[in-house]
């Protein structure tokens, strides 16, 4: 925060937790159907660096089992939560409308240089 606290925010799915961390990762946004190629291995490749698992089978079950974009949403509305849960005034940390810039998936406070901690290997 502003005043250098450290807040942890405490996702209650992995699908939030996996989406919130890509779209960090991801300063200047990105296009929801960038994840989709190679059969979701953007996705599958972060879940395993984030769940220490080879196997990404649960993934693609859960997206198979909603469908991609239902699956995104969700995963973008529990995140939205989650922040809102922990931070005041959280705006600038949520995932923000892909329709407020240009189709991309963007979260305000890093696309404007905030600093978010991430463990290393997930850098």
């Amino acid at each position: 925060m502003g005043d250098g606290e450290e807040l942890e925010v405490k996702f209650t799915d992995r699908p939030s937790r996996l989406i919130y961390i890509y779209t960090l990762l991801h300063p200047q946004g990105f296009q929801r159907r960038s994840l989709t190629v190679k059969d979701y291995r953007p996705l599958r490749e972060l879940y395993s660096n984030v769940y220490c698992t080879f196997s990404t089978d649960a993934l693609l079950k859960s997206i198979n089992s909603l469908n991609f974009d239902q699956y995104f949403n969700q995963a973008v509305s529990q995140a939205r939560v989650a922040i809102r849960n922990t931070i005041n005034n959280s705006k600038d940390f949520e995932i923000a409308r892909p329709q407020q810039n240009n189709g991309k998936t963007i979260i305000d406070f890093v696309a404007n240089g905030g600093e978010v901690i991430l463990p290393p290997d997930l850098r």
